[in-house]
């Protein structure tokens, strides 16, 4: 089994800028043609060495740093799943609530021993397409995650 990290939490802060938002994670594998939800196996209370798996996540997605998080009152949590060895494919469905309303979707590939984000971008039937293509998938196949 291979590992993969998420983070979910819930932030309220005025400084640098006024944000009450709450950010939580689902987390698939394709394996044998079919998209699977993968449950976390652990969870921890989010650490300072973990800001690269923050920004990487939320910097560029939903535009919260670990430096906004911190400057705020939050709660988060590092999320770890077990990811079955053939899954060649993670689908992280990241969902925000409160100030900013977004999902986006991110596609990591399996490189050596770990997973790298391949694609990135809001949750749309286009964009499902798109990860179809990349993905070399059928869009049937991910359609299901628009009800996220």
């Amino acid at each position: 089994m291979t590992l993969f990290y998420s983070v979910k939490f819930s932030l309220k802060t005025t400084t640098p800028r006024a944000l009450d938002v709450k950010v939580s994670p689902l987390v698939f594998c394709f394996r044998e043609g079919a998209l699977e939800l993968l449950e976390p196996v652990d969870e921890r209370e989010l650490a300072a060495s973990d800001n690269v798996l923050f920004d990487k996540k939320f910097g560029d997605t939903i535009r919260v740093t670990y430096v906004d998080l911190v400057s705020g009152e939050y709660v988060a949590k590092v999320l770890t799943y077990s990811v079955p060895e053939e899954a060649k494919l993670v689908i992280e469905l990241i969902k925000s609530e409160g100030d900013i309303e977004r999902r986006y979707v991110l596609l990591y590939a399996k490189r050596d021993s770990s997973y790298e984000r391949v694609l990135s971008t809001p949750l749309s039937d286009l964009a499902l397409r798109e990860i179809a293509r990349v993905a070399s998938v059928c869009y049937e196949v991910l359609k299901p995650l628009t009800k996220y």
